[in-house]
């Protein structure tokens, strides 16, 4: 409306609140379905309502029409099988579109077979047309059980999978199995056993091998086959014949019934042999007799290594061992007949080998003169005239001369000479200032010329040259300005400036060199940050010297920001030039980004993360005002339906705009 102002004006609007929107859920499940009003439906209706607000915060009223579709997946015993429906109810969520077409197959379990649906119908699959609630269920049958015939030919007996041991033919034994699949089996058998006889009547002489073995085919063999029969000899025996008369060996033996049948063996004549010996001097036999001459005659029974009897009978040999001596005289070593060097007298003593083949042994007395060797050790100055005749004029040691000792071996001299010579060298010397030398002379300046003669260890001319360096004291001023105090290189600690304090060092060329301190003190002041603590920490404060340049630091806690220094600096790093005493206090503010609302969702009570909260308006979602607060850090909103609400947040730092949600 439009209203011309021509004076005072009072006015205000009317509202109603809109009624509740309608709406219907159309649902069809399978077995039960839970709606929103948290309700699980196992019967269809249409009578379920629940209460919602719309996007805009107004009313809705839902209703539910919901089709239940029953169907049992096992049979009336739940055994035999179970039906798969497609679509899987699980793939869709449970629900099906009214109208839409489903598949159920049954599939049966081992040793069981489908026979029919609840309904009558056979199909299967089967398919049906969902248009209300379907009750169905599968028919199934147990297969009937598979029978057998086990046919065994056994050696002597058979123990079958009963557990009982046959050693008579039967066709009449029966066994309840299952197959693999688990289901019913009935097996028979049909067994004919075959007796045969391994052994000899008196079970010595040897034994009969079967072929195929019956470990080998489990202790049975088809009924008609062939097998083969070698009879074996033990040890001092051979085979004679089979107990029918039959004298093949091995034999083959048709299978056509029980069957006795045993080998004939006899114990084998004596092996006779001869132990043929050819030793020296005497030789002790098996039979212990220790015999010193040769023999043919001497006999002894034995066994074979098979055990059988055998009669030996010795040809002995009998052959003698002999001894020689030889005296030897050499000098220094001798290698004898054996290979070994021997360099000391003695009686040694070798066994070798005659032409009978003993021993013979050989004794050697030896006598060993040794050479001897000596050296002559001469020290001569600058050359030397030997035994040889020869003039050295340098040192030596390798010359040797022979002579004759007496025992007519050589006698070795070796010269060990030592030619000396006249030496020269250098004295090299630094000194401070002067220098006396070995010749008595006072030197005050550098030289390399003055000489002065010696005699050296080897009794021989030894000149010495001077080569003299003086070098000079130095002077130095360490300049040093300090905090409050100062240890210098004299280990005192200066308080007050000073200009007199000295100190003696060596200096590079090794002379006196003496400093002077230089010292200016200047005083320390103090630098004092401060700031409130829950907003922020500094950085940086402390004790300085005078004129020292420092860095101080402002750090923001979460939720505040940097503001300025108390000088007004706006930087939160800076560096300062330290003059005197002084206080720097470092000032946040809130950053209204960092506004949180907390908790939300909430069922009653919000509160604010900022501690000076001026003003809260409490808005629904379209912008309408509801409620008003002042200087509240927490508000009441359990009196306010389930919703999404808007709040408008002044404080001193500006307005943030937040969204709520209660529920």
């Amino acid at each position: 409306r439009y209203i011309v102002v021509t004076g005072s004006i009072s006015l205000s609007a009317n509202y109603e609140r809109n009624a509740a929107v309608p709406g219907i859920d159309t649902v069809i499940a399978f077995n039960s379905y839970t709606w929103i009003d948290g309700v699980t439906y196992t019967a269809s209706t249409d009578s379920a309502t629940h209460s919602l607000q719309t996007v805009g915060g107004c009313d809705s009223i839902a209703t539910l029409n919901l089709s239940i579709i029953n169907i049992i997946d096992t049979t009336g015993d739940g055994e035999g099988g179970d039906i798969v429906i497609e679509p899987n109810p699980d793939s869709t969520g449970g629900t099906i579109d009214y109208g839409d077409t489903i598949m159920l197959s049954a599939n049966a379990e081992n040793c069981y077979h489908f026979v029919d649906w609840s309904d009558g119908v056979t199909d299967n699959p089967r398919y049906i047309v969902v248009t209300g609630s379907i009750n169905l269920s599968a028919n199934y049958e147990r297969n009937a059980a598979v029978p057998g015939i086990d046919t065994v030919i056994a050696f002597n007996s058979y123990t079958w999978i009963d557990g009982v041991t046959y050693t008579a033919s039967t066709d009449s034994a029966t066994h309840s199995l299952q197959t693999v699949g688990g289901c019913d089996s009935i097996a028979t058998l049909n067994l004919s056993i075959i007796n045969i006889i391994d052994t000899t009547g008196d079970g010595e002489g040897g034994d009969i091998v079967i072929e195929p073995n019956p470990d080998s085919t489990g202790g049975t063999i088809d009924y008609g086959d062939t097998i083969m029969l070698t009879a074996v000899p033990e040890n001092c025996y051979h085979f004679v014949s089979w107990n029918d008369g039959v004298t093949d060996n091995p034999r083959e033996v048709v299978l056509t019934g029980n069957i006795d049948i045993y080998a004939i063996f006899a114990l084998n004549a004596p092996v006779v042999g001869y132990d043929t010996v050819v030793a020296c001097n005497s030789y002790t036999w098996m039979d212990g007799v220790t015999y010193t001459a040769s023999t043919d005659t001497a006999t002894y029974s034995l066994q074979t290594v098979n055990g059988c009897d055998s009669l030996v009978t010795l040809i002995l040999t009998i052959n003698n061992s002999t001894a020689s001596t030889e005296d030897v005289t050499v000098c220094n070593s001798y290698t004898w007949i054996n290979g070994v060097t021997y360099n000391q007298s003695g009686v040694y003593t070798d066994t070798l080998t005659n032409a009978a083949g003993c021993d013979s042994i050989v004794t050697l007395n030896l006598t060993v003169n040794t050479t001897y060797h000596t050296v002559d050790t001469v020290e001569a100055c600058g050359s030397y005239t030997w035994i040889d005749g020869v003039t050295y004029t340098e040192s030596n040691n390798t010359a040797t001369y022979t002579l004759t000792s007496a025992a007519g071996c050589d006698s070795i001299v070796t010269l060990n000479l030592t030619i000396n010579h006249s030496t020269t060298a250098t004295d090299l010397v630094i000194a401070c200032e002067s220098y006396t030398w070995i010749d008595g002379i006072t030197y005050t300046e550098s030289t390399n010329t003055a000489t002065y003669t010696l005699t050296n260890a080897a009794g021989c001319d030894s000149v010495v040259t001077l080569n003299l360096t003086i070098n000079h004291s130095t002077t130095g001023v360490d300049v040093i300005t300090a905090c409050e105090s100062y240890t210098w290189i004299d280990g005192i600690t200066y308080t007050e400036s000073t200009n007199t304090a000295t100190y003696t060092l060596t200096n590079a060329a090794g002379c006196d060199s003496i400093v002077t301190l230089d010292l200016t003190i200047i005083d320390k002041y103090t630098i004092t940050l401060t700031t409130d603590t829950a907003m922020g920490t500094v950085i940086g404060g402390g004790e300085y010297c005078y004129g020292e340049t420092i860095t101080i630091k402002a750090v923001s806690n979460g939720g505040y920001y940097f503001v300025a220094w108390s000088d007004g600096n706006t930087d939160s790093v800076r560096t300062v030039v330290v003059e005197g005493d002084a206080e720097y206090r470092a000032i946040f503010g809130y950053n209204i980004d960092d506004l949180i609302v907390y908790p939300n969702p909430t069922r009653d009570f919000v509160r604010f993360n900022f501690g000076n909260i001026e003003r809260v308006e409490i808005m629904d979602y379209l912008g309408g005002l509801l409620e008003v607060h002042e200087h509240k850090n927490k508000i009441d909103l359990s009196h306010l339906s389930d919703a999404v609400y808007i709040l408008r947040i002044t404080t001193p730092y500006g307005v943030a705009v937040r969204r709520i949600v209660v529920q």
